[in-house]
């Protein structure tokens, strides 16, 4: 099976780039973000619990996602 036109290595540069830089210098400040915003009795009930719960579901729903594309795609 051909990656990316035969070129793996561009494959893994892209992931190992966009999951291992991008994801943490924006993911990082964004947690700090939050819990300048809000107060403590506001963040906990509301803002802190909806941002624990996407990333619960995003990563939930990846692998599915993931799989479908790859049957659909592969066979």
């Amino acid at each position: 099976m051909s990656t990316a036109g035969g070129n793996g290595l561009l494959v893994t540069l892209a992931i190992v780039i966009s999951f291992g830089i991008v994801y943490g210098a924006v993911d990082g400040p964004e947690a700090a973000l939050f819990s300048e915003l809000f107060n403590t009795r506001v963040g906990y009930s509301g803002i802190f619990f909806v941002y624990q719960f996407s990333g619960i579901f995003a990563s939930g729903l990846t692998p599915i996602i993931a799989t479908a594309l790859l049957r659909q795609n592969d066979g």
